[in-house]
């Protein structure tokens, strides 16, 4: 095993097949596919974006699988997110071990209006806690793949996790593994930020599992 404290494992879609394939009950996100709407997704509006109108809604037209996708949409260039309300057990938080492992995919794209004027313009962003409190650790998953753990203060200007956002459906594909360094036991609900983005962004077919440790 790496000795880093944090297992990095990024994939292509070319080589997503290394990741296997998850069980619709061992998904850990509810309405991964926003088959449902939006229902039991929370969109949150960073400070300095607050006078820009930013939603969540379901799109039934050019989705990558299924009836629908989720899309996330802004009517200028803004800065905000989407979390699951609750994960797919009815828990806020997760509970977890240093060392236990941990595997994201979902398929992303954006359409050729989609601005951006910060890299990285898309990542997601779980927070590391300790009996409901944060520990001052957030790991990054970006839109290529790859996983670094930041401290909460830190900038969010991360060159390793940046690329340009694709026009076709992609899929991002990632695992990582609770950092052995981090006072840590529980894992809080991820969130889905566009950064500096004006128009939709596409989302589906969300996975998040457990895969050991």
């Amino acid at each position: 095993m790496n000795s880093s404290p944090l297992l990095i494992c990024c994939a292509s879609a070319a080589a997503l097949l290394a990741f296997g394939s998850v069980r619709a009950e061992d998904n850990l996100i509810p309405n991964p596919g926003f088959e449902e709407g939006a229902r039991g997704w929370l969109l949150f509006v960073s400070g300095q974006s607050q006078a820009v109108p930013c939603r969540v809604e379901q799109v039934k037209n050019g989705q990558k699988s299924g009836a629908a996708a989720g899309s996330l949409i802004s009517e200028n260039f803004a800065s905000f997110s989407i979390s699951p309300e609750v994960y797919a057990g009815g828990e806020k938080v997760l509970s977890v071990q240093p060392g236990e492992r941990f595997r994201l995919t979902f398929w992303i794209r954006v359409t050729e209006a989609t601005e951006v004027t910060a890299q990285p313009s898309f990542f997601v962003r779980f927070p590391l806690l300790k009996d409901w409190k944060k520990v001052g650790k957030l790991v990054f998953v970006g839109a290529n793949g790859t996983v670094v753990v930041r401290e909460a203060t830190s900038s969010l200007d991360m060159p390793e996790i940046a690329r340009p956002l694709p026009t076709e459906w992609t899929q991002v594909a990632a695992e990582f593994e609770i950092p052995l360094d981090a006072d840590a036991n529980q894992l809080g609900r991820p969130d889905f930020y566009a950064r500096g983005v004006n128009g939709p962004i596409l989302i589906d077919d969300i996975s998040f599992s457990r895969v050991g440790s």
